[in-house]
């Protein structure tokens, strides 16, 4: 076992990390805390719905990686891990994101027993056609629930009229049609190509030993020969939106919207996109954070304490997204591309850039105060060639003259769209209440 420590004299933080023979990596943070978090996260997500394995192509209907989540704590006995966890004094859980799915657990005692548990769950599948009927009606019980969340279904219409065929069009569950057809052979099938040691790192923080957190991964991927994962495709979108609006009733008391544009999409994820992020989210702050000129210019006659401003980015995507409720969304949505455009012309003033990076440099290194999150960061982190202490190098080494030209060469009227979701109309017969 070869463990590599890296420390970082300015944050004052270190960690462990090392790989099994399996291609599993390992990281280890120690920190003093009464609770101890490990996160497993395996490079297979929301987005993962066509691939290439062998020279052939390869669909899995959308939702499958979060269905296969839901089924990972499954027992060949039928028993439950999460009863295990529970056993041993942990609190565990499991999420589905774009590109990864993550299984985590927290506890002040019984670490490696956990380990264990964790480590057990995400190396088989146990699957039964009668299990995955009723997980299925329990998924399609979670889909039915956000799609009657307004702000839900406002974002993901605007995702449909940004997007041409990019996975972000679907929703991390699916629809209910899409849960329909995951049997399985559809979740063995996506289990065998991408759970795979090798596609997996496992980042643990709190008080441990890196040694014996490699013998809890040895006792379960020992002489696992590392594997190659499938390459995921992604199609080719036009710069342009797909559509520009769409309205639906639902149940808000004031229009709710999300306009939001399509930024120049990131093909990969290395230290200089990171920087280029970190310039486009401070810009976004600068010209549309609660404290910005946009906002005390049009406070209560356009915008309100509800309106949000922020940057998404992903593999092949990214996007700004302008989010509230109230007024007259169409008017927002113009003055949002109107300042913009002055933005582009007219640039930011250096204090304010000075603050707000300040800002968020602090922010970055909050994340330290938190085993969970800490373990979170480095576990995803593992995929991208880069650590934590890269990226917060990365934050202070954005200039200026970044933050300035963030927003140039994009066409924000052709590349934006709005959604919105309407008050529902009341009802014909409803009688006027007496005085």
């Amino acid at each position: 076992m070869k463990v590599k420590n890296v420390k970082n004299a300015l944050l004052r933080e270190e960690y462990f990390a090392c790989t099994h023979e399996s291609g599993l990596k390992i990281i280890y943070v120690p920190k003093n805390s009464p609770a101890t978090c490990a996160m497993l996260c395996v490079n297979f997500g929301a987005f993962d719905v066509r691939y290439v394995k062998d020279g052939k192509r390869y669909s899995l209907p959308p939702g499958t990686a979060h269905f296969l989540e839901h089924k990972m704590f499954e027992k060949a006995d039928g028993g439950d891990a999460f009863l295990e966890f529970g056993a041993n004094g942990a609190d565990a859980n499991a999420c589905t994101l774009p590109s990864q799915t993550c299984y985590y657990f927290s506890c002040s005692e019984n670490l490696y027993k956990n380990l264990s548990v964790l480590l057990r769950a995400v190396s088989e599948a146990h699957f039964t056609k009668a299990s995955i009927d009723r997980e299925r009606a329990i998924i399609r019980n979670e889909i039915n629930m956000y799609s009657d969340d307004p702000s839900d279904e406002a974002y993901h219409t605007l995702m449909r009229l940004l997007y041409r065929s990019h996975p972000l069009r679907n929703k991390t569950g699916g629809s209910v049609t899409d849960a329909a057809r995951i049997g399985k052979n559809t979740l063995l099938r996506a289990f065998g190509d991408f759970y795979l040691p090798s596609n997996m790192a496992l980042a643990v923080c709190g008080s441990a030993d890196i040694e014996k957190i490699y013998k809890e991964v040895d006792r379960v991927f020992g002489g696992a020969a590392p594997g190659e994962r499938p390459e995921t495709l992604f199609p080719r979108e036009p710069a342009r939106a797909v559509a520009k609006f769409a309205s639906a009733p639902g149940a808000v008391a004031a229009p709710l919207y999300s306009f939001g544009i399509k930024c120049p999409p990131r093909a990969k994820t290395d230290l200089e996109a990171a920087r280029r992020d970190f310039a486009m989210n401070i810009a976004l702050s600068l010209a549309f954070g609660g404290t910005s000129e946009f906002c005390r210019r049009n406070y209560a006659s356009a915008v309100n304490d509800r309106f949000c401003a922020e940057y998404n980015y992903c593999e092949h995507g990214a996007h700004m997204i302008f989010s509230g409720s109230g007024g007259d969304p169409e008017r927002v949505a113009e003055l949002i591309i109107r300042e913009l455009e002055h933005r582009v012309e007219a640039g930011f003033d250096e204090r304010d850039f000075m603050r707000d990076k300040r800002a968020a440099y602090a922010e970055s290194i909050l994340q330290f105060d938190s085993c969970a999150g800490v373990a979170s960061a480095f576990a995803r982190d593992a995929f991208d060639g880069c650590d934590r202490f890269d990226l917060i190098a990365a934050l202070r080494e954005v200039t200026f003259e970044d933050v300035q030209h963030a927003f140039d060469g994009m066409n924000f009227r052709s590349a934006s769209a709005l959604s919105v979701i309407t008050p529902e109309k009341q009802s014909a017969n409803k009688t006027e209440a007496k005085k």
